[in-house]
């Protein structure tokens, strides 16, 4: 990471498209995340930072800090679209990560 890199702390509901944005943003030498904090949104907040922590550590990025956000909003219902939800095609990331 270069010392004029831009510190990023990300605010994500880890889906398909903001696993991506890690991934692409992981990858930039401009960029140094710092941190990340899951909400709820397309998920859940919990399944958010599962999939947020599986992401990062697939890349190699397990060292940055993963913080889980509120559970539920606080002047609405929940409401999620679990057909963008990770989960099941990071579970065996778990698995993978622990053979390193």
């Amino acid at each position: 990471m270069s010392e004029s890199a831009r510190k990023i702390l990300l605010d994500v509901d880890t889906g398909i498209d903001d696993a991506l944005a890690i991934i692409y943003l992981l990858a930039k030498p401009e960029v140094d995340v710092v941190a990340a904090g899951s909400v709820h949104g397309n998920i859940d907040a919990h399944r958010a930072a599962l999939n947020t922590l599986r992401v990062m550590e697939l890349c190699g990025y397990d060292h940055i800090p993963v913080a889980q956000g509120a559970a539920e909003p606080l002047a609405q219902p929940l409401s999620t679209a679990w057909m963008v939800d990770l989960h099941r095609s990071l579970s065996h990331l778990q698995w993978y990560a622990n053979q390193r």
